[in-house]
């Protein structure tokens, strides 16, 4: 690999970096977790046509490993960071006055709302589940995505998620 290859790589990487950073900001209403994907698909779909382009003498492939390594690396990162309650309790006691917070706050905060009742509207809104005179009840979307789900976890012997 040379210097001009590595350089192509890392440079189209930046600029999909500087793509999801602007997309999520100006899209407040979109999943940041759809949006990266998204756009790591259309970099490395836009990556043939800007590499043949490109005024430089480089192997494309070489050049978009490059790319697409720092982009898994991006979009791993990315998905174990952006709603980790580990890392946010840590974040809330870093910016406490004391470095503390009352046990019961973090729980009803964390336990109660972050991971029960805002995920259950969200499954509500995409239209994953439903109120019903029973509790939540999924709908049929909801039991597709969950029959998928658990065929993924059955295939890949996952036990415990979440």
């Amino acid at each position: 690999m040379t210097v001009i290859e590595f350089a192509a790589g890392s440079m189209w990487f930046m600029l999909y970096a500087f793509a999801t950073l602007i997309a999520i900001r100006l899209s407040p209403i979109r999943s940041p977790a759809v949006l990266v994907v998204i756009l790591a698909c259309l970099f490395t779909i836009a990556s043939a046509p800007a590499g043949a382009l490109a005024p430089v003498e480089a192997n494309y492939w070489r050049a978009l490993a490059v790319f697409l390594f720092l982009t898994l690396s991006h979009l791993m990162i990315f998905g174990a960071t952006y709603k980790s309650i580990s890392l946010r309790i840590l974040l809330d006691l870093f910016l406490a006055p004391s470095g503390r917070l009352p046990a019961e706050l973090v729980f009803s905060r964390y336990i109660e709302q972050e991971s029960f009742t805002a995920r259950i509207q969200v499954m509500i809104a995409q239209g994953l589940a439903s109120h019903s005179r029973h509790g939540i009840t999924l709908t049929p979307r909801g039991r597709r995505l969950a029959a998928a789900v658990g065929l993924l976890q059955r295939l890949y012997g996952i036990e415990k998620s979440g």
